[in-house]
This record gives structure tokens, sequence and C-alpha cells, in this order.
């Protein structure tokens, strides 16, 4: 695994490793470091707290190709900002965001307004452990902007440098899809 050690180089700059993976450049006191994370350290993050969480009130399993979706889907996303940049997509079946959320509503009728709401405190679970695990690991400090919730597949704007897609599937069959984005620092 290429891994880059902290050391001092320019503000705002991108390097390339040899993974495949983009280290990006943060500012901490006394000077300029770069992440040492690897993509395959990022992933085993991202799905720790995906697994760790979800398995707590349902099975999911990752799958090697792409998440089969149903035609009812909704998208939660947020964006990370702080000493590391990144977007945080997940898509699910709204028939497993059903099933979780009378699990833990305890109730077999939820309208669709508990849904929602479960489903953004879901994934803020989710992100307060990637957080957590990036500062654990890394010492990478970040913080993540409340998530947002849509009905159907919303895509956010493609300005990353790179991509990890983790694929899963639930104990009934239905698709889960999670997205991380590393994004660009602005000046």
């Amino acid at each position: 695994m290429a891994r880059i050690a902290s050391k001092q180089v320019e503000r705002n700059c991108t390097i390339d490793m040899a993974d495949g993976f983009t280290a990006h450049l943060n500012r901490e006191k006394g000077g300029c470091t770069l992440n040492s994370l690897t993509q395959k350290e990022i992933q085993d993050i991202l799905n720790c707290a995906m697994q760790d969480i979800t398995n707590r009130m349902t099975s999911i399993s990752p799958c090697e190709h792409d998440a089969a979706f149903s035609g009812d889907i909704c998208t939660v996303h947020t964006t990370f900002e702080g000493g590391h940049h990144a977007t945080l997509t997940l898509y699910m079946d709204m028939a497993l965001l059903q099933r979780l959320t009378q699990r833990v509503m305890q109730q077999n009728q939820v309208e669709p307004q508990d849904v929602e709401d479960f489903t953004k405190e879901y994934f803020n679970v989710i992100c307060g452990q990637v957080a957590s695990k990036l500062f654990q690991t890394a010492h990478i400090r970040s913080r993540f902007c409340i998530p947002r919730f849509c009905r159907g597949r919303y895509v956010p704007k493609d300005e990353g440098d790179c991509r990890c897609v983790l694929n899963y599937v639930s104990n009934c069959k239905e698709g889960v899809q999670l997205i991380h984005q590393i994004l660009p620092i602005s000046s």
C-alpha cells in the first residue's frame, strides 16, 4: 500500500499516490500536513461504520457488484469539513428503511416523515462513527453538515478526485450503496 507520511508542503496541493488515492493537504498548527490514509483504510473505516450501525438492527452483507435497487429508493447525503473534505452519500431501498423505522419505533404503521427522520438520524450516527474513526486512525479532525434526505436518487456534484463505492445487500435482498468522494480543497 502506498502511504505518504506527514511533511512540509506548499498550501492547497494534492499528491497522487500509487494506489489511485489522492492525498490532500491539511492546514495544521505550525505548517501543513498530508493525510496518510490509503484508499483501503478509508474503505475499512466506511465499511466498519456502516456494518456496525446497520447490523444492530438488521443484517447487511457487502456485495461485489452494484447494489440492486427497487424502483423506490431514497438518498441521504452530507459533506465533511475540517481536516477531511468529502461528501458521503447513502442510497437505500425504501422497503429497508421502512422496516428499520418500524423496528426502531416498535410500530407496524409509520408515516413517511417518520422514515425520513429515522433515516437522517441513522445516517448521522454513521457519519459520527466515520468522523470518530478518521480521528482515531489518522488524527484527522473533521465535522459533517446536517444530513439531507430526498426521495429518489440524488447525485451530488461530481467535483471530487477519488470515489469509494461500497455496495451491500440486506437479508431481504434490498440494496444499499455508500459513496465517499474526496473534495478539492478550496483556497
